[in-house]
């Protein structure tokens, strides 16, 4: 775990940390990106990730969090719970989001870009994650190849 004086900052809450509640509106990928980005910069590890996480659970959360038997490993739990809490309303809007998304004339390629591969990890969340599934090469032979087969 890291030093004490870390765990303080993150505890006494110098960056207020938002409860996830597990509503409809909220973005559990988002929520665990923003935590995760918290833990690295007070160099939390994963252990103390994993007993620290309830702590910013809201109420409902709390109940599925004790309710299951979950990993241990940090990864794995952070996949479960996302998966978890990302809703079939959620997912057809990011869905929605990413059939409608156009690069706009004055957006450079790498913006456009990184906006699909993002939406596309809220979709199917670990699978983006790695780069050498989605590099800039492969996602433009894949518009390529959309665009030689709409016309």
């Amino acid at each position: 775990m890291a030093s004490s004086f870390s765990t303080q900052l993150l505890l006494k809450g110098i960056q207020p940390i938002e409860t996830f509640t597990g509503a409809d509106d909220q973005d559990s990928t988002a929520w665990q990106q923003g935590i995760d980005e918290l833990f690295d910069a007070t160099k939390i590890d994963k252990n103390g990730r994993r007993r620290l996480l309830p702590m910013y659970f809201g109420e409902d959360v709390k109940k599925w969090y004790r309710s299951e038997n979950h990993s241990s490993d940090y990864e794995i739990f952070k996949k479960h719970f996302v998966t978890t809490f990302t809703s079939s309303g959620y997912k057809l809007k990011i869905y929605s989001k990413i059939i409608n998304r156009r690069q706009r004339p004055d957006e450079a390629v790498q913006s456009y870009h990184y906006d699909i591969i993002s939406l596309c990890s809220k979709l199917n969340y670990g699978h983006v994650r790695k780069r050498e599934d989605f590099t800039l090469a492969t996602w433009i032979k894949a518009i390529n190849i959309t665009t030689s087969y709409n016309g």
